[in-house]
């Protein structure tokens, strides 16, 4: 897999598209080659296994949600929507050509790139502008809110912004490449934040039960926030859940 196209446009993004925002200002004076390609890696790693989750692997991540459901263990989501019913929706075709697609436009020239990258823009933008003003920024506080990108607002080290970022830039690319498909469903998904999200982070719990997750993102995704990480994966019982429940569906 050749980076330096994903690389040129993920730097573009932070030090260019992004540079009315001063919270990644850090990230932008430290800007790391090696560490912006190991990440770039690690969540095509992640696409690519999407991409190939199978009836069985399905059936192991929806066992273990709805043992977590049964357990009261947090999710930690804004969105409903799992990778169950995200892979279900856009159907077994497209799931297949996942990793694919997006790798076909994940450089500076592509056009739904360039859509995502002004989409993104304008809800952090959004984000900074409600963080300064002092609203309450929660999912649900209200439309405004919901709309905007505001968790890189709250405090975040330079390691969890990368990944950060270019999980968000994933997100809104999927808004794009997913635009015009035909189920109706699809397009009531892609209109609220977090679905895509959900689905890449129940394959990362996935790979971290099978050892197969980058320690780096599965430590990030895993680490609350004030000790430098991203806090997706909230509450540690979930990740014990899945490794559970492919040891006894395995």
């Amino acid at each position: 897999m050749k980076t330096e196209p994903v690389l040129e446009a993920f730097e573009w993004l932070v030090k260019d598209k992004l540079a009315a925002l001063p919270e990644l200002s850090d990230m932008r004076k430290t800007w790391n080659e090696k560490y912006a390609i190991q990440t770039i890696v690690s969540y095509i790693s992640v696409l690519e296994r999407l991409a190939s989750l199978n009836k069985r692997d399905l059936e192991i991540i929806d066992e273990a949600n709805r043992r977590c459901i049964q357990k009261k263990v947090e999710f930690g989501s804004a969105s409903k929507v799992d990778v169950n019913i995200f892979v279900q929706r856009i159907g077994s075709d497209t799931q297949r050509r996942m990793a694919d697609t997006f790798l076909d436009n994940l450089y500076m020239k592509s056009r739904l790139f360039l859509k995502a990258a002004e989409d993104l823009r304008l809800r952090m933008e959004k984000g900074h502008e409600l963080s300064l003003k002092g609203v309450e920024r929660m999912d649900g506080a209200s439309p405004e809110v919901d709309y905007s990108i505001w968790g890189f607002t709250r405090g975040m080290k330079t390691k969890a912004m990368v990944h950060f970022i270019f999980c968000h830039l994933l997100e809104r690319l999927s808004v794009q490449i997913l635009s015009n498909h035909p189920n109706k469903e699809v397009g009531e998904m892609i209109l609220h934040k977090d679905y895509f999200r959900n689905a890449m982070g129940e394959t990362i719990r996935l790979m971290i039960a099978e050892n197969q997750a980058d320690k780096e993102m599965a430590h990030l995704w895993g680490t609350p926030r004030e000790q430098g990480g991203l806090q997706w994966h909230r509450d540690e019982r979930r990740q014990k859940i899945f490794k559970q429940v492919l040891e006894d569906m395995g």
